[in-house]
């Protein structure tokens, strides 16, 4: 444990285990806190006081919120989070000294039609030291490259600014020049009935309803709800 420079805490939500308390105090019976950088990877909607008063007594603490959309786009993807909560505790933590702020954002068919407003928002804010764009692969029916070729090209539309947008890191307009590719390498549109079958049981359980937040998609949702009727069964 003397020679630990970084610890990294993933979940599911970190902030919600207990048990990371019995590590911290390990930690600090040894005077150990000073020489480690915390690296947490979070969602940002709640942090326990106590656990943010142990976090500052640590060298350094990076928190990598785990954002995959703007507003509305993130509360669908990350239900039941709340957009406000997020933002409040960004503002209150970008304000201590010892914490440093990441993004993570997986782009998925959920975001990847509003992810413009998403970078715009993360270029805005100009606080996040570190950002990464991460191409969700499995399963396969929520890949960027199931979009029908219309929402592709409207998608490329979008996207295609922040490739030579200087505000953003190098390797964030290197991210999205390979997304874009990525998205267009295949056409998976085959699989846009799983994907409208999966999205209607969140809908139900949830009270939601996809096209709130994706518009765009409800000519090809009429189509697989006319396939559904027509063959009376759900893909």
């Amino acid at each position: 444990l003397s020679t630990i420079e970084v610890i990294s805490i993933t979940g599911g939500e970190p902030t919600l285990a207990s048990g990371h308390y019995k590590l911290y105090e390990h930690i600090f019976r040894k005077k150990l806190e000073d020489n480690i950088t915390l690296k947490i990877y979070t969602n940002l909607t709640n942090i326990p006081q106590d656990m943010l008063a142990c976090w500052k007594k640590f060298k350094k603490v990076i928190l990598v919120a785990s954002i995959d959309g703007y507003k509305d786009i993130n509360e669908y993807i990350r239900f039941p989070s709340k957009w406000s909560a997020i933002e409040k505790n960004i503002n209150k933590y970008v304000l201590e000294d010892k914490i440093e702020l990441h993004i993570n954002t997986v782009v998925q068919i959920y975001n990847i039609t509003k992810l413009d407003e998403l970078l715009d928002w993360i270029i805005s804010k100009n606080i996040f030291k570190e950002i990464n764009l991460e191409i969700l692969q499995e399963p396969e029916y929520l890949n960027i490259r199931v979009l029908p070729e219309k929402l592709k090209i409207l998608v490329e539309s979008k996207l295609t600014r922040f490739v030579s947008d200087p505000r953003l890191f190098k390797h964030n307009r290197n991210q999205i020049y390979e997304l874009l590719l990525d998205m267009n390498s295949i056409d998976l549109s085959q699989h846009l009935n799983k994907f409208f079958a999966f999205s209607s049981v969140l809908d139900r359980n949830r009270q939601q309803n996809i096209l709130n937040i994706i518009p765009e998609l409800e000519p090809y949702r009429n189509i697989w709800i006319d396939y559904i009727k027509t063959t009376k069964k759900i893909i």
